[in-house]
Protein backbone atom coordinates (compact mmCIF):
# COMPACT_ATOMS: atom_id res chain seq x y z
CA UNK A 1 0.00 0.00 0.00
CA UNK A 2 2.89 2.36 0.71
CA UNK A 3 3.90 1.91 -2.94
CA UNK A 4 0.57 3.09 -4.35
CA UNK A 5 0.47 6.32 -6.33
CA UNK A 6 -0.35 9.33 -4.10
CA UNK A 7 -3.52 10.08 -6.08
CA UNK A 8 -4.82 6.60 -5.31
CA UNK A 9 -3.77 6.90 -1.67
CA UNK A 10 -5.91 10.03 -1.43
CA UNK A 11 -8.98 8.17 -2.71
CA UNK A 12 -8.27 5.16 -0.50
CA UNK A 13 -8.00 7.39 2.58
CA UNK A 14 -11.42 8.84 1.78
CA UNK A 15 -12.85 5.32 1.64
CA UNK A 16 -11.32 4.59 5.07
CA UNK A 17 -12.93 7.76 6.44
CA UNK A 18 -16.26 6.67 5.00
CA UNK A 19 -15.89 3.28 6.69
CA UNK A 20 -15.20 4.95 10.06
CA UNK A 21 -18.17 7.30 9.63
CA UNK A 22 -20.52 4.44 8.79
CA UNK A 23 -19.39 2.66 11.95
CA UNK A 24 -19.79 5.74 14.18
CA UNK A 25 -22.72 7.45 12.51
CA UNK A 26 -20.42 10.33 11.50
CA UNK A 27 -19.45 10.86 15.15
CA UNK A 28 -15.80 11.70 14.49
CA UNK A 29 -13.35 14.43 15.49
CA UNK A 30 -10.16 15.29 13.61
CA UNK A 31 -7.08 15.60 15.83
CA UNK A 32 -5.28 18.60 14.38
CA UNK A 33 -1.84 19.55 15.67
CA UNK A 34 -0.99 22.12 13.02
CA UNK A 35 1.75 19.84 11.69
CA UNK A 36 2.03 18.95 8.02
CA UNK A 37 0.47 15.49 8.34
CA UNK A 38 -2.65 16.67 10.14
CA UNK A 39 -2.82 19.68 7.80
CA UNK A 40 -3.33 17.21 4.96
CA UNK A 41 -5.70 15.06 7.01
CA UNK A 42 -7.96 18.00 7.82
CA UNK A 43 -8.19 19.01 4.16
CA UNK A 44 -9.04 15.44 3.09
CA UNK A 45 -11.62 15.02 5.85
CA UNK A 46 -13.20 18.42 5.15
CA UNK A 47 -13.54 17.56 1.46
CA UNK A 48 -15.20 14.28 2.38
CA UNK A 49 -17.42 16.05 4.92
CA UNK A 50 -18.63 18.49 2.29
CA UNK A 51 -19.57 15.70 -0.13
CA UNK A 52 -21.49 13.73 2.52
CA UNK A 53 -23.35 16.65 4.14
CA UNK A 54 -26.72 14.95 3.54
CA UNK A 55 -25.54 11.96 5.59
CA UNK A 56 -24.56 14.00 8.66
CA UNK A 57 -27.15 16.75 8.40
CA UNK A 58 -24.62 19.41 7.38
CA UNK A 59 -23.23 19.53 10.91
CA UNK A 60 -19.89 21.32 11.47
CA UNK A 61 -16.80 19.11 11.36
CA UNK A 62 -15.40 18.70 14.91
CA UNK A 63 -11.68 19.45 15.18
CA UNK A 64 -9.59 19.12 18.36
CA UNK A 65 -6.29 20.91 18.96
CA UNK A 66 -4.26 20.22 22.10
CA UNK A 67 -2.18 23.15 23.29
CA UNK A 68 0.55 21.37 25.25
CA UNK A 69 2.26 24.58 26.44
CA UNK A 70 5.24 23.32 24.40
CA UNK A 71 4.08 24.44 20.95
CA UNK A 72 6.07 26.60 18.56
CA UNK A 73 5.26 30.28 18.92
CA UNK A 74 2.33 31.14 16.67
CA UNK A 75 1.08 27.57 16.23
CA UNK A 76 -2.34 28.15 17.81
CA UNK A 77 -2.79 31.23 15.62
CA UNK A 78 -2.03 29.11 12.55
CA UNK A 79 -4.43 26.40 13.73
CA UNK A 80 -7.29 28.87 13.99
CA UNK A 81 -6.44 30.50 10.66
CA UNK A 82 -6.15 27.17 8.88
CA UNK A 83 -9.47 25.93 10.25
CA UNK A 84 -11.13 29.11 8.96
CA UNK A 85 -9.43 28.60 5.58
CA UNK A 86 -10.55 24.97 5.33
CA UNK A 87 -14.11 25.83 6.28
CA UNK A 88 -14.28 28.47 3.58
CA UNK A 89 -12.53 26.30 0.98
CA UNK A 90 -14.97 23.41 1.36
CA UNK A 91 -18.03 25.38 2.36
CA UNK A 92 -18.52 23.64 5.70
CA UNK A 93 -18.56 24.63 9.35
CA UNK A 94 -15.53 23.82 11.50
CA UNK A 95 -16.19 23.24 15.20
CA UNK A 96 -12.74 23.83 16.70
CA UNK A 97 -12.05 22.76 20.29
CA UNK A 98 -8.79 23.98 21.84
CA UNK A 99 -7.96 21.79 24.84
CA UNK A 100 -5.31 22.16 27.52
CA UNK A 101 -4.21 19.74 30.20
CA UNK A 102 -4.24 20.56 33.89
CA UNK A 103 -0.43 20.46 33.91
CA UNK A 104 2.12 22.39 31.88
CA UNK A 105 5.23 20.99 30.22
CA UNK A 106 7.24 22.48 33.10
CA UNK A 107 5.10 20.55 35.60
CA UNK A 108 5.51 17.26 33.72
CA UNK A 109 9.30 17.54 33.53
CA UNK A 110 9.50 18.03 37.29
CA UNK A 111 7.06 15.25 38.22
CA UNK A 112 7.62 12.63 35.50
CA UNK A 113 10.91 13.30 33.73
CA UNK A 114 12.42 14.36 30.43
CA UNK A 115 11.44 13.01 27.00
CA UNK A 116 14.78 11.66 25.71
CA UNK A 117 15.75 9.33 22.83
CA UNK A 118 12.29 7.96 21.92
CA UNK A 119 8.98 7.14 23.58
CA UNK A 120 9.85 3.47 23.66
CA UNK A 121 13.32 4.02 25.11
CA UNK A 122 12.08 6.52 27.68
CA UNK A 123 9.39 4.08 28.82
CA UNK A 124 11.95 1.31 29.26
CA UNK A 125 14.29 3.55 31.22
CA UNK A 126 11.42 4.66 33.45
CA UNK A 127 10.34 1.05 34.08
CA UNK A 128 13.85 -0.08 35.00
CA UNK A 129 14.53 2.91 37.23
CA UNK A 130 11.23 2.46 39.04
CA UNK A 131 11.93 -1.21 39.71
CA UNK A 132 15.46 -0.53 40.95
CA UNK A 133 14.16 2.11 43.33
CA UNK A 134 11.28 0.01 44.63
CA UNK A 135 13.28 -3.22 44.98
CA UNK A 136 16.44 -1.76 46.43
CA UNK A 137 18.55 -3.53 43.79
CA UNK A 138 21.70 -1.60 42.82
CA UNK A 139 22.35 -1.07 39.12
CA UNK A 140 26.08 -1.62 39.63
CA UNK A 141 25.33 -5.12 40.95
CA UNK A 142 23.49 -6.27 37.82
CA UNK A 143 24.67 -4.19 34.86
CA UNK A 144 27.51 -6.59 34.02
CA UNK A 145 25.29 -9.69 34.20
CA UNK A 146 22.66 -8.97 31.56
CA UNK A 147 24.07 -10.54 28.40
CA UNK A 148 23.58 -14.25 29.16
CA UNK A 149 20.10 -14.64 27.70
CA UNK A 150 17.73 -16.81 29.69
CA UNK A 151 20.25 -17.12 32.51
CA UNK A 152 20.24 -13.34 32.96
CA UNK A 153 16.45 -13.29 32.73
CA UNK A 154 16.16 -15.90 35.48
CA UNK A 155 18.58 -13.94 37.66
CA UNK A 156 16.35 -10.88 37.39
CA UNK A 157 13.25 -12.95 38.09
CA UNK A 158 14.75 -14.29 41.32
CA UNK A 159 15.22 -10.65 42.31
CA UNK A 160 11.53 -10.00 41.74
CA UNK A 161 11.82 -8.13 38.45
CA UNK A 162 8.54 -7.99 36.50
CA UNK A 163 8.37 -9.39 32.96
CA UNK A 164 8.56 -5.89 31.47
CA UNK A 165 11.87 -5.13 33.18
CA UNK A 166 13.29 -8.54 32.27
CA UNK A 167 12.40 -7.85 28.64
CA UNK A 168 13.81 -4.31 28.82
CA UNK A 169 17.18 -5.46 30.12
CA UNK A 170 17.68 -8.85 28.44
CA UNK A 171 15.37 -9.05 25.44
CA UNK A 172 13.92 -12.30 26.89
CA UNK A 173 10.14 -12.64 27.00
CA UNK A 174 8.07 -14.31 29.70
CA UNK A 175 8.13 -17.59 27.73
CA UNK A 176 11.93 -17.35 27.30
CA UNK A 177 11.95 -16.43 23.61
CA UNK A 178 14.31 -13.77 22.29
CA UNK A 179 12.88 -10.36 21.35
CA UNK A 180 15.84 -8.10 20.68
CA UNK A 181 13.58 -5.38 19.27
CA UNK A 182 12.12 -4.90 22.76
CA UNK A 183 15.45 -4.70 24.55
CA UNK A 184 16.79 -1.37 25.84
CA UNK A 185 19.75 -0.49 23.62
CA UNK A 186 23.16 -0.42 25.30
CA UNK A 187 23.58 3.15 24.09
CA UNK A 188 20.79 4.33 26.37
CA UNK A 189 21.61 2.35 29.52
CA UNK A 190 23.45 5.33 31.05
CA UNK A 191 20.03 6.99 31.36
CA UNK A 192 19.20 4.46 34.06
CA UNK A 193 21.59 6.23 36.43
CA UNK A 194 21.25 9.75 35.02
CA UNK A 195 20.91 12.58 37.56
CA UNK A 196 17.49 13.40 36.09
CA UNK A 197 14.34 11.38 35.49
CA UNK A 198 13.36 10.12 32.04
CA UNK A 199 9.77 9.48 30.97
CA UNK A 200 7.53 9.12 27.92
CA UNK A 201 4.43 10.35 29.77
CA UNK A 202 4.44 13.96 28.57
CA UNK A 203 2.46 13.12 25.41
CA UNK A 204 -0.17 11.23 27.39
CA UNK A 205 -0.57 13.99 29.98
CA UNK A 206 -0.36 17.07 27.77
CA UNK A 207 -1.95 15.90 24.54
CA UNK A 208 -3.77 12.58 24.67
CA UNK A 209 -5.51 13.00 28.02
CA UNK A 210 -7.23 16.34 27.31
CA UNK A 211 -8.18 15.18 23.79
CA UNK A 212 -9.73 12.01 25.20
CA UNK A 213 -11.75 14.06 27.68
CA UNK A 214 -13.25 16.25 24.98
CA UNK A 215 -13.94 13.21 22.81
CA UNK A 216 -15.79 11.52 25.67
CA UNK A 217 -17.75 14.69 26.39
CA UNK A 218 -18.77 15.01 22.76
CA UNK A 219 -19.16 11.27 22.16
CA UNK A 220 -16.78 11.31 19.21
CA UNK A 221 -14.14 8.95 17.83
CA UNK A 222 -10.70 10.33 16.88
CA UNK A 223 -9.36 10.62 13.36
CA UNK A 224 -5.59 11.06 13.47
CA UNK A 225 -2.80 11.55 10.94
CA UNK A 226 -0.65 8.73 12.29
CA UNK A 227 1.38 6.85 9.66
CA UNK A 228 3.14 3.49 9.80
CA UNK A 229 6.25 5.11 8.35
CA UNK A 230 6.62 7.38 11.41
CA UNK A 231 8.30 4.71 13.55
CA UNK A 232 8.65 0.98 14.05
CA UNK A 233 6.16 1.16 16.91
CA UNK A 234 3.52 2.82 14.72
CA UNK A 235 4.24 0.35 11.94
CA UNK A 236 3.57 -2.60 14.24
CA UNK A 237 0.41 -0.91 15.54
CA UNK A 238 -0.85 -0.33 12.01
CA UNK A 239 -0.15 -3.92 10.97
CA UNK A 240 -2.37 -5.10 13.83
CA UNK A 241 -5.41 -2.94 13.07
CA UNK A 242 -5.11 -1.33 9.64
CA UNK A 243 -6.53 2.14 9.15
CA UNK A 244 -9.57 1.66 11.39
CA UNK A 245 -9.44 0.02 14.79
CA UNK A 246 -12.88 -1.09 15.96
CA UNK A 247 -13.23 -2.06 19.61
CA UNK A 248 -16.87 -2.30 20.56
CA UNK A 249 -18.35 1.13 20.01
CA UNK A 250 -14.95 2.83 20.06
CA UNK A 251 -13.31 3.62 16.74
CA UNK A 252 -9.85 5.03 16.12
CA UNK A 253 -9.29 5.98 12.51
CA UNK A 254 -5.87 6.42 10.88
CA UNK A 255 -6.92 6.96 7.25
CA UNK A 256 -3.40 8.01 6.21
CA UNK A 257 -1.74 5.05 7.89
CA UNK A 258 -0.15 3.77 4.67
CA UNK A 259 1.14 7.17 3.47
CA UNK A 260 4.80 8.16 3.28
CA UNK A 261 6.27 11.59 3.98
CA UNK A 262 6.72 12.34 0.28
CA UNK A 263 3.00 11.62 -0.25
CA UNK A 264 2.17 14.26 2.37
CA UNK A 265 4.45 16.79 0.72
CA UNK A 266 3.04 15.90 -2.72
CA UNK A 267 -0.47 16.61 -1.45
CA UNK A 268 0.54 19.95 0.08
CA UNK A 269 2.22 20.93 -3.18
CA UNK A 270 -0.58 19.60 -5.39
CA UNK A 271 -3.34 21.43 -3.53
CA UNK A 272 -1.23 24.44 -2.47
CA UNK A 273 -2.12 24.09 1.19
CA UNK A 274 -0.84 26.71 3.62
CA UNK A 275 1.46 25.29 6.29
CA UNK A 276 2.68 26.50 9.67
CA UNK A 277 5.33 29.23 9.33
CA UNK A 278 8.12 27.28 11.04
CA UNK A 279 8.21 24.89 8.05
CA UNK A 280 9.36 27.61 5.68
CA UNK A 281 8.92 27.04 1.94
CA UNK A 282 8.32 23.73 0.22
CA UNK A 283 11.22 23.21 -2.19
CA UNK A 284 11.79 20.56 -4.86
CA UNK A 285 15.23 19.01 -4.55
CA UNK A 286 17.59 18.03 -7.36
CA UNK A 287 16.47 14.40 -7.09
CA UNK A 288 12.82 15.38 -7.50
CA UNK A 289 11.82 14.95 -3.86
CA UNK A 290 10.18 17.69 -1.82
CA UNK A 291 11.55 19.22 1.36
CA UNK A 292 10.75 22.18 3.58
CA UNK A 293 13.36 24.91 3.89
CA UNK A 294 12.74 25.22 7.65
CA UNK A 295 11.65 22.60 10.17
CA UNK A 296 10.84 19.18 8.76
CA UNK A 297 8.64 18.37 11.73
CA UNK A 298 6.90 20.51 14.32
CA UNK A 299 5.41 18.76 17.34
CA UNK A 300 6.60 19.88 20.76
CA UNK A 301 9.45 22.32 20.29
CA UNK A 302 11.51 21.27 23.33
CA UNK A 303 10.97 17.53 22.96
CA UNK A 304 14.21 15.54 22.93
CA UNK A 305 12.77 12.44 21.29
CA UNK A 306 14.96 11.78 18.26
CA UNK A 307 17.76 13.99 19.60
CA UNK A 308 20.27 11.45 18.25
CA UNK A 309 19.07 12.15 14.71
CA UNK A 310 18.63 15.93 14.96
CA UNK A 311 21.48 17.40 17.02
CA UNK A 312 20.81 20.98 15.86
CA UNK A 313 17.21 21.10 17.05
CA UNK A 314 17.76 23.42 20.01
CA UNK A 315 20.21 25.53 18.05
CA UNK A 316 17.61 26.15 15.33
CA UNK A 317 14.97 26.93 17.93
CA UNK A 318 17.32 29.46 19.55
CA UNK A 319 17.44 31.34 16.26
CA UNK A 320 13.64 31.51 16.23
CA UNK A 321 12.80 31.71 19.95
CA UNK A 322 15.96 32.68 21.90
CA UNK A 323 14.08 33.36 25.14
CA UNK A 324 12.54 29.88 25.06
CA UNK A 325 15.93 28.19 24.75
CA UNK A 326 17.49 30.39 27.42
CA UNK A 327 14.66 29.40 29.77
CA UNK A 328 15.09 25.72 28.89
CA UNK A 329 18.84 25.71 29.52
CA UNK A 330 18.53 27.51 32.85
CA UNK A 331 18.79 25.22 35.87
CA UNK A 332 15.71 24.06 37.76
CA UNK A 333 16.91 25.85 40.88
CA UNK A 334 16.98 29.07 38.88
CA UNK A 335 13.42 28.55 37.62
CA UNK A 336 14.35 27.06 34.24
CA UNK A 337 13.88 23.60 32.73
CA UNK A 338 17.33 22.18 33.43
CA UNK A 339 18.08 21.25 29.83
CA UNK A 340 21.78 22.07 29.97
CA UNK A 341 22.42 19.24 32.42
CA UNK A 342 20.34 16.82 30.33
CA UNK A 343 22.04 17.70 27.04
CA UNK A 344 25.54 17.60 28.48
CA UNK A 345 24.82 14.21 30.06
CA UNK A 346 23.47 12.53 26.92
CA UNK A 347 26.29 14.02 24.84
CA UNK A 348 28.89 12.61 27.18
CA UNK A 349 27.30 9.26 27.99
CA UNK A 350 24.91 8.34 25.13
CA UNK A 351 26.94 9.26 22.04
CA UNK A 352 24.78 12.25 21.18
CA UNK A 353 26.00 15.51 19.69
CA UNK A 354 23.29 17.96 20.67
CA UNK A 355 24.28 21.59 20.16
CA UNK A 356 23.30 24.25 22.69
Amino acid sequence: MQGYRPEFKHHLSVSKLYQACLKTGYKIAVSFSGGKDSTVLLDITAGFWAKTREDHGDTPLPVVYANTSNEFSGMEVFVRQYCAYIGQKHGIGIDLHVVRGEQTYYDVLRTEGYPVASKKTARKVREVRSWLQESGVRWDDIKGRLEDGVQSANMLRTMGAPDTVVLDLTGITSDNTVSRYNKLALRWRPLITAPFKVSEKCCDILKKAPIKIIERELGLSPVIAEMASDSETRKQSYLKTGCNAFKGNHVKSKPMGFWLEQDVLWYIDRYKLPTAPMYGDLVRQADGTLKFSGEQRTGCKLCLFGCQFDPERLERLKGREPQTVDFALRGLAQGGLGYREVVEYINENCKCKMKI
